[in-house]
């Protein structure tokens, strides 16, 4: 598995253009947090898109009946599987780890790569 870092600046529009390519797959919510262990908080659902808003520095990631919100993001990675991404963990300033797994791995590169 390899990792890649999206940088703050760029996560508004990379959110954009990964919402419109994955709207309506399946994904799974996990929160790893050192206070509370590890909780699904969705199991498989269906994805209506994930946005990143810089005024209140949060990324909320809207499913089918939740709305996962992470208040001070800090870092944003993709996990890739053999080309495809599996994964992406979002850290925030609570030390939480928010990791959103895709059902099916996918091909997915921003803008540049």
């Amino acid at each position: 598995m390899s990792d890649n870092s999206i940088q703050k600046d760029d996560w508004g529009a990379y959110f954009e253009s990964l919402s419109g390519i994955l709207s309506g797959k399946r994904m799974l919510v996990e929160i790893a947090s050192p206070l509370i262990g590890d909780q699904i908080e969705a199991n498989w659902a269906p994805l209506i898109g994930i946005t990143y808003d810089h005024k209140d520095d949060l990324i909320d990631i809207s499913l089918e009946h939740i709305n996962h919100m992470i208040r001070s993001p800090k870092s944003v990675q993709i996990h890739h599987e053999k080309n495809n991404m599996a994964a992406i963990e979002i850290r925030d300033d609570g030390h939480e780890r928010h990791i959103l797994k895709f059902k099916e791995p996918f091909l997915f590169f921003k803008s540049g790569d």
